[in-house]
């Protein structure tokens, strides 16, 4: 982030039993107790070092993917792989110009420029060109090919891009333009060059074939896209990233740790070394983090509700995210008419309270597609959500009484099962069966050929592709588009995302923005007293972003 990284002098730390619980919202920086000394080896292992725990598997840094959307790749990928715009606390889009302009044409609201930064370099030295920029926009509009998440990528009409370039010009659909800054987010701009490597193309060769879009051609660079980027086989230290951390080693419990990019020109993050931990799923090898609390090795933890919980300090919230369930628009749910009528089936009450039995973790009912929830303009929509909460199982038992449909989510995320439970229960009442398909992130499948409706968790930015309107839209374009988003029901809206957020004591700049990166999203402006950043290793010039 910008501004100089203030490093404050050595402290004592203050014993386990003198945490104190510090009371915040999940928008304010929190600041809370915690152990940490001097960082150790990796053959050490035992020794106090920085520790920050998510609370899904670390399986790839590709965020696009549907694999990565599942397991909040852009949690971990955030100071990795930063986006054209950052999403800050208060739900404002950031430009991260470390990376890339973008200027709309004034005549043309549809049509958008964009210039690299000059000095935007991968950490293997590479240069960040505009092939990169092409290999993610045909990526996520292409999900039948890549397997990826799909999004507002299927909006951009055209995307101009000589290889090797560091401008490249954007052409969206009509009327879409308004919703640039939602492009190219946190761990969807991956190095196009070691995607072209892996799948033995040069990279002119590269971007003739982006630029076909012939989807036999496209199948060994999709493959090369999802297996270059996974954690779990190869040397995670050959990965090349662009933002200030890269990653140096992965442990034997799936523990990654980050050091600082030496090819990154902006501000040395505040802490010289992070180690990310898996979440806890209670399976073999997991990692306890309680007990790396009482080791000294974990200060920050994005938990998970039904978790054990750390030793630390936690905050809980309502977070921007919505539980949510995207139909396959084929097969059985290919009409709107069949899709709304399975919503009708979703008693949100009952599906939240499903998950509270289960967790322990009370949740809210979620109905909105576009306005987050418990936000100003979410408030305001009451007599939408209403509306979209109307429960109907007769109709859902008349239009689709016998049918099987098959819910696919992430295994080990207690909430989901309670969610499917629920929805199980509620279609047997009117003769639908419903078919939980457990997933994992080696076997996750894809939507509408392994299982007809998926459940995960997302903010609407970057979503909603029929859609001109977007968070940050006015309350009555927001109005007019839930209720055309609504009567096409190719989403159902479940429960808000229950944030639960633990930061030891002399941490400080941990700040939630409660979207797709979480705590990540100013992981490089994190200190603490304990582990002193070597302000003498490289990059302390002032970054031009503006955050």
């Amino acid at each position: 982030m910008s501004g100089t990284v203030n490093h404050r002098a050595h402290s004592a730390r203050p014993a386990h039993s003198a945490r104190r619980t510090v009371l915040a919202t999940a928008v304010t920086t929190v600041t809370a107790a915690g152990l940490v000394a001097c960082s150790g080896s990796d053959d050490e292992g035992q020794g106090p070092r920085f520790g920050y725990a998510l609370n899904t598997p670390l399986v790839t840094v590709n965020a696009a993917s549907a694999r990565g959307v599942a397991t909040d790749a852009a949690k971990l990928s955030a100071r990795l792989f930063p986006g054209a715009f950052i999403l800050g606390p208060d739900n404002r889009l950031l430009p991260n110009h470390d990376l890339v302009t973008a200027t709309p044409a004034e005549d043309h609201p549809d049509e958008v420029d964009y210039a690299i930064n000059d000095d935007a370099t991968y950490s293997d030295g590479s240069p960040v060109v505009c092939d990169d920029f092409l290999l993610s926009w045909v990526a996520v509009a292409t999900p039948g090919v890549f397997a990826s998440s799909g999004g507002l990528a299927e909006r951009v009409h055209n995307l101009d891009c000589a290889p090797g370039q560091k401008t490249f010009h954007v052409s969206f659909d009509e009327g879409m333009g308004g919703r640039y800054r939602e492009l190219f987010p946190a761990g969807e701009v991956l190095p196009a060059h070691t995607v072209a490597d892996r799948a033995h193309l040069s990279a002119g060769d590269l971007v003739d074939t982006l630029d076909a879009r012939d989807p036999e051609a496209l199948a060994p660079v999709a493959t090369a896209w999802q297996d270059a980027f996974d954690l779990t086989d190869g040397d995670v230290a050959d990965i090349p990233t662009t933002g200030p951390f890269r990653i140096s080693s992965r442990g034997d419990a799936g523990e990654l740790t980050l050091t600082p990019n030496p090819e990154w020109d902006g501000d040395h993050p505040g802490l010289d070394e992070i180690v990310v931990w898996p979440g806890n799923t209670g399976t073999d090898g997991a990692p306890d983090h309680h007990q790396l609390v009482d080791e000294d090795r974990l200060q920050v933890a994005d938990a998970a509700p039904g978790a054990e919980p750390t030793g630390l300090p936690e905050t809980r919230a309502t977070g921007h995210r919505v539980d949510t369930l995207s139909f396959a628009q084929s097969g059985l749910f290919a009409t709107p008419e069949a899709r709304k009528a399975f919503a009708g089936l979703v008693d949100r009450k009952a599906v939240a309270a499903a998950v509270e039995k289960a967790t322990g973790t009370a949740v809210e009912p979620a109905a909105l597609r576009i306005a987050a929830p418990a936000s100003t303009l979410a408030g305001k929509l009451g007599d939408v959500t209403a509306r979209n909460s109307a429960v109907d199982p007769a109709a859902a038992g008349d239009a689709l009484g016998g049918a099987t449909v098959r819910i696919g989510y992430l295994d080990g995320v207690p909430r989901y099962k309670a969610q499917v439970d629920a929805l199980t229960a509620a279609a047997k009442a009117v003769g639908v069966t419903v078919e939980a398909v457990a997933l994992t992130p080696d076997h996750y499948g894809t939507l509408g050929r392994d299982y007809d409706v998926l459940l995960d968790t997302r903010s609407s930015f970057g979503r909603n592709p029929t859609s001109t309107a977007s968070p940050v839209s006015a309350l009555a374009a927001v109005r007019q588009a839930e209720d055309e988003l609504a009567d096409q029901a190719l989403t159902v809206p479940l429960t808000a995302e229950p944030r639960i957020i633990a930061v030891a004591d002399g941490v400080d700049d941990v700040t939630d923005n409660a979207g797709e990166t979480g705590l990540s999203w100013n992981m490089d402006r994190w200190t603490d007293d304990q582990f002193p950043a070597d302000s003498g290793s490289g990059a302390d010039k002032t970054r031009t972003e503006e955050k």
